[in-house]
């Protein structure tokens, strides 16, 4: 807890001292005597004002876990316990990267002994991530706002901020994965519900899978065979390398990098495949391939988790794909596309005999629609001239989704289904 003078009292208290140094300094008596009624007027200020304040403050989050760009609700309940009349002045600490959308996180407010008022404003996460409130600075004033006294309450609350994730099901992509039992359709026989062929009836088979119509044609009994419904791995891997970016497209490629890596993981869940999560940054994060809504959280909280970085190397993803994951096959990365050390790890994830996605979002294309200054559309020009060749290197070893950011992602991948796999080289 710490005393002290406000602006006002500040101002009082330096004119007070002003006039008994220049009584002092001329010699002049009536100078000081003007300075007794501000002296007077201080010490009062200072009597008013209590100095056994007793104020509880409590912070109440309508969610802990939201996506980025949602609205959190955030309600303070402030009780004075002790003064009979406080002016106070509440703030509540925002964490970076959180804006407030609504409402203030700075009170001011008049309380009577044992009275509770109750304050709410509205923050969004601007990017994926936990986020921490823990101080909220309590300032108490006396009447005459000469003097505040001036505290800090540390109370911890979390919200964890998932990325963005395209949930549109009439658009999102089924990637054509196999190896395991799942949703997609195969040409083996097994015991889907898709008829594939008839065979010669064997001692065992149930009734119900016995073709009657081509049983009486041939007078032999035949059972029908049906296709099996195959998942596949799919390792999702996020090249997490912003830091080589400017400032704003960092952050900007943060977000659209971590939607996408997101909305892939639930697009292969919801189509009944096993999904992993790799984080190529300071840190190798890894959350290994499993089925279902609980990995798709396993993958989420990790892609909220994260540091961007550049320590590991992209160009060698191949290498700790076979030591980590040997039966993965899928691949889809999910890179700024920031240099050439993509394309390395596409070819060598080719030659390894890997099934690519690349997918790399486009954040320039728009913002050259809008650059008014002449140095700066040319710099961006010859930046996406750089890029566009990238991308057309890259679709010799992967299905390239070349994603404009003011578009849908999941639309964009059900599209790619449809065109041609590979470009050999």
């Amino acid at each position: 807890m710490i005393f002290l003078l406000t602006a006002r009292g500040y101002s009082l208290t330096t004119l007070a001292f002003f006039a008994i140094a220049m009584s002092s300094f001329f010699y002049i008596p009536y100078i000081s005597i003007a300075s007794l009624p501000i002296s007077i007027f201080l010490i009062v200020g200072r009597l008013l004002k209590n100095t056994n304040t007793n104020v509880t403050v409590s912070r109440e989050i309508d969610k802990s876990v939201a996506l980025q760009g949602d609205e959190v609700k955030i309600r303070l309940t402030v009780h004075n316990k002790y003064e009979s009349i406080a002016i106070m002045r509440i703030e509540d600490s925002i964490p970076m990267n959180m804006k407030v959308i609504k409402g203030s996180n700075t009170f001011i407010m008049q309380l009577n002994r044992g009275e509770s008022k109750s304050f709410t404003y509205s923050v969004s996460p601007f990017l994926p991530g936990k986020y921490c409130f823990n101080e909220i600075k309590i300032e108490s004033f006396d009447p005459f706002q000469l003097f505040v006294e001036r505290e800090i309450i540390t109370i911890r609350d979390e919200i964890r901020a998932y990325p963005y994730v395209e949930t549109n099901r009439s658009s999102m992509i089924i990637m054509s994965l196999r190896n395991q039992p799942g949703e997609n359709r195969s040409r083996r026989q097994g015991e889907g519900e898709e008829f594939y062929s008839v065979r010669d009836y064997v001692v065992g088979d149930r009734l119900r899978r016995i073709n009657w119509k081509a049983s009486a044609r041939y007078s032999t009994l035949y059972t029908n065979q049906y296709a099996s419904e195959l998942a596949g791995e799919l390792m999702v891997i996020l090249d997490s390398r912003f830091a080589l970016l400017p400032k704003e497209d960092e952050e900007e490629q943060f977000k659209k990098c971590s939607s996408a890596a997101a909305t892939i993981a639930y697009s292969a869940i919801l189509s009944r495949n096993k999904v992993g999560l790799m984080i190529m940054g300071d840190l190798l994060e890894k959350v290994p391939p499993a089925y279902g809504y609980r990995q798709l959280r396993k993958i989420l909280t990790a892609l909220s988790d994260f540091s961007a970085g550049r320590r590991w190397q992209v160009s060698k993803v191949n290498n700790y794909l076979r030591l980590l994951f040997p039966k993965v096959k899928e691949i889809a990365l999910v890179t700024p596309l920031v240099d050439d050390e993509v394309l390395k790890a596409l070819s060598s994830l080719y030659e390894d005999g890997f099934n690519s996605y690349l997918i790399a979002p486009d954040i320039w294309s728009s913002r050259l629609k809008k650059e008014l200054e002449l140095d700066r559309r040319i710099a961006l020009k010859i930046f996406i001239l750089r890029r566009r060749e990238n991308i057309e290197k890259a679709g010799r070893f992967a299905k390239v989704v070349d994603w404009d950011v003011d578009k849908p992602l999941s639309h964009l991948l059900r599209l790619k289904r449809t065109e041609q796999r590979y470009v050999m080289t």
